[in-house]
């Protein structure tokens, strides 16, 4: 289950770089991809948010003493 959650998770931060470095650098002659990768972006940003929150919230459910 971790190594599909890490393998989402890197999948997901590499579509965000592109998608960066896509607005930012390269020509997109086409004003609707141009809107498509803001809209990505937004939507890529605000899950990262939740999923973080979520793992914040889980992290210490996983905790145990080793006493």
């Amino acid at each position: 289950m971790d190594i599909v959650i890490l393998t989402y998770t890197l999948l997901e931060e590499n579509a965000y770089r592109i998608a960066t470095l896509l607005e930012q650098n390269a020509y997109v002659p086409n004003p609707r991809e141009q809107e498509c990768i803001r809209e990505n972006k937004k939507k890529w940003e605000e899950e990262s948010r939740k999923k973080e929150e979520r793992m914040g919230d889980t992290q210490h459910d996983h905790s145990y003493s080793t006493k």
